[in-house]
């Protein structure tokens, strides 16, 4: 209940939980979801004050090993 309330409270929600799908954050929301496809983010800001998000997965591009191409949880692929 923690996260849904900082969703409504929070300019920006990073958390290690999965986020509620009604989550509005002004900035974004970085979920564990997010975490797992796109790996580690780094979070500034530019000089206009823009936030600038870049993940992992930007900087090694989509190639058939990168997370990016990922499409379950390990987990869930493993029981196939």
């Amino acid at each position: 209940s923690a996260v849904a309330e900082d969703c409504r409270r929070a300019d920006l929600v990073v958390t290690g939980l999965a986020a509620p799908f009604d989550c509005t954050a002004r900035l974004g929301i970085l979920d564990r979801w997010d975490l797992w496809r796109r790996g580690a983010h780094a979070l500034s800001f530019t000089d206009t004050g823009t936030l600038r998000i870049d993940t992992v997965a930007d900087a090694q591009g989509d190639r058939p090993w990168s997370l990016g191409r990922r499409t379950r949880p390990p987990w869930e692929a493993a029981a196939d």
